[in-house]
């Protein structure tokens, strides 16, 4: 069996890891029901079991390929989602990592040429 290089904070020790103590106590000030904050903590966690990478040395391009993998394995919208969400408020509120993947991109299409409003003269 091969031993991960660093322990991930969300491994079931006996005494919790700092870091996901934080992360739980963010989840639930921020209002989070008790299914979406286990939802987003096993997300999390199974980030940095397949990662196995130190919180301090993730960075945002880990956190991007880790997605597109999940896309790629063509997992389900919800699985997806709680995954991305989970990592979103873990490095986001949790660490304090304000990265461009997490910023939110306006759904704007193709400029389409302008109408102007025609009146169309009443007989």
């Amino acid at each position: 069996m091969v031993t991960p290089k660093h322990p991930s904070p969300f491994d079931d020790f006996a005494h919790e890891h700092p870091l996901k103590r934080q992360f739980r106590e963010d989840l639930r000030l921020a209002g989070m029901a008790d299914a979406s904050r286990k939802s987003y903590l096993d997300a999390v966690g199974l980030f940095f079991k397949r990662t196995w990478l130190a919180p301090d040395a993730v960075t945002e391009h880990h956190v991007a390929d880790y997605l597109r993998a999940l896309q790629d394995a063509k997992v389900a919208a919800g699985t997806f989602k709680i995954a991305r969400y989970g990592l979103f408020f873990f490095f986001q509120n949790t660490l304090a990592r304000p990265w461009a993947l997490f910023e939110k991109k306006s759904a704007r299409r193709a400029s389409s040429p302008s109408r102007t409003p025609v009146n169309i003269p009443s007989a």
